[in-house]
């Protein structure tokens, strides 16, 4: 059949030893099969799309009429047979988030061999199990922690997703870094090791950062149209991100350009002002990131987007290079925002 103008060639199977179909004018080999060895198969590797989704039926809605104070987040089990101990690691995270609602969707079977490991922090939603279930399965959250190519599923509905997986975490999933979740499939860290270690740290702070800076609008609209378009087209908008990101990066250390740039304090950053001293902290769980002297920088309550770069450093008694240190210390801190 065809599509959009190409080609979609739909097969029950392919093995690696029978290619049903010569791959010289294919556009994208569509897979049920989450462990064909596309190179085995004689196939291009960069055409072929594994398709898999656990979660049909069920649909998580962000609940507009909760208060922005309310933030509720939902663990989305997978049908994996080392789900329990998957689970279990993040639990032992997920104890120490007391600041954010956390509730764990998962089977009755599950839920009798973890639960007696969660804090009361945690709360559990059964999964309802049958054939005779008819109607979907509808969830009030604001975003989902899963692993898996059925994150797809939640990002199709325009919810913020989070990797935690067996290959460690992967954080938000963002339009620049969508490729790379979906090369590794959704499991963890793009690159990570099996088994690997949780940082609970960085995963508290992601989650009251979420908490504080809800995702645009705009921003999970870009990731429905991207999951849209798999497999993704040459020159699709996902490339262009990829490569407004990589300009970015090449502004910022432009000895020329990044002096046009305007950073601001990040949303979820408080400065505590003591004596001479300015601690930098995150808001709600008050981690000092940095501790800096108010007369060596004092353009740093003037971080607000509103003056470029050269007006800060034209504030401060500091040398050029010095003062990109502190700049790019705060930028890789997440301190600051462009």
């Amino acid at each position: 059949m065809k599509v959009k103008g190409f080609r979609v060639h739909l097969h029950r199977e392919f093995t690696k030893n029978c290619v049903l179909i010569s791959p010289a004018n294919l556009y994208a080999v569509l897979t049920l099969n989450w462990m064909l060895d596309a190179g085995q198969s004689g196939l291009p590797v960069e055409l072929v799309e594994k398709i898999y989704d656990d979660h049909n039926g069920l649909q998580i809605v962000a609940d507009q009429g909760s208060g922005r104070d309310e933030f509720r987040v939902v663990y989305v089990s997978v049908d994996d047979p080392e789900q329990p101990v998957h689970l279990l690691r993040l639990i032992s995270v997920l104890n120490r988030v007391t600041q954010v609602s956390i509730s764990i969707y998962c089977s009755g079977d599950v839920y009798l061999q973890v639960k007696d490991y969660a804090n009361e922090n945690i709360q559990f939603v059964i999964k309802k199990e049958g054939r005779g279930l008819r109607r979907p399965v509808i969830l009030h959250y604001d975003l989902v922690i899963t692993f898996g190519p059925g994150a797809l599923h939640f990002i199709r509905q325009g919810i913020p997703v989070m990797i935690i997986g067996p290959y460690g975490f992967g954080g938000e999933v963002s339009p620049e870094y969508l490729p790379h979740f979906i090369r590794d499939g959704f499991m963890g860290r793009p690159g990570g090791n099996g088994g690997e270690i949780i940082p609970a740290g960085i995963v508290q702070e992601e989650l009251l950062y979420l908490k504080v800076n809800r995702p645009l609008p705009s921003f999970l609209q870009q990731l429905r149209e991207l999951v849209s378009e798999l497999p993704f087209k040459p020159l699709s908008a996902r490339d262009h991100l990829v490569q407004r990101a990589r300009r970015f990066k090449q502004q910022l250390y432009d000895r020329d350009a990044r002096w046009q740039l305007k950073p601001r304090i990040a949303s979820n950053i408080e400065i505590v002002q003591k004596s001479e001293l300015s601690y930098i902290q995150r808001m709600y769980i008050n981690d000092t990131l940095a501790v800096v002297n108010s007369k060596k920088l004092p353009f740093l309550h003037h971080i607000d987007s509103q003056e470029d770069c050269t007006a800060l450093h034209a504030r401060s008694s500091l040398s050029k290079s010095d003062f990109w240190k502190y700049i790019y210390m705060f930028w890789e801190k997440k301190i600051i925002v462009f």
